[in-house]
């Protein structure tokens, strides 16, 4: 499979999970008090996918699925913060008595955009990876877009 379809195909599943997360949450009953349920039936299900691709590689032969422990390790730093994430997640939709939750129109823009943000810098940083002047300027250009998104819904 090459890169940019690769690039795509994990840009609409991440999309899928925003708004999939986002439609949980408003189709949680109101008498519901969390929405803890609804993110440990996103996590079992992602662990079984997990489970069934790892099954087809030890199928089909040609696989080490052993990528050491230092790997393993930051993989479980990664579970940890996509788990308090999503917690956060379903409560940033769900909003509480006094907050009516935010539209995700706004929030998944900010969340993902913030992130880009986050990941460049970190890419930067830590992986000492560069950027080039039209990278910056796209950079740039999506902080700008989200900025105005997020900034024009506030009431």
């Amino acid at each position: 499979m090459s890169a940019i379809v690769l690039l795509i195909l994990v840009t609409v599943l991440y999309a899928g999970y925003n708004v999939f997360v986002k439609a949980a949450t408003d189709s949680a009953l109101d008498t519901a008090t969390s929405t803890i349920l609804a993110t440990i039936a996103l996590q079992a299900t992602a662990l079984m996918v997990s489970f069934c691709f790892a099954a087809m590689l030890l199928f089909k032969g040609d696989a080490q699925l052993s990528p050491g422990n230092t790997s393993l390790a930051w993989a479980a730093t990664a579970g940890l913060c996509i788990g308090i994430g999503e917690i956060a997640y379903f409560y940033l939709f769900r909003g509480s008595a006094s907050d009516p939750g935010m539209a995700a129109s706004v929030a998944i823009p900010v969340v993902v955009s913030g992130a880009l943000a986050i990941s460049v810098v970190a890419g930067l940083v830590f992986f000492k990876e560069s950027l080039n002047t039209g990278q910056i300027l796209g950079l740039l250009l999506a902080l700008a877009g989200v900025g105005t998104l997020a900034f024009s819904s506030v009431r």
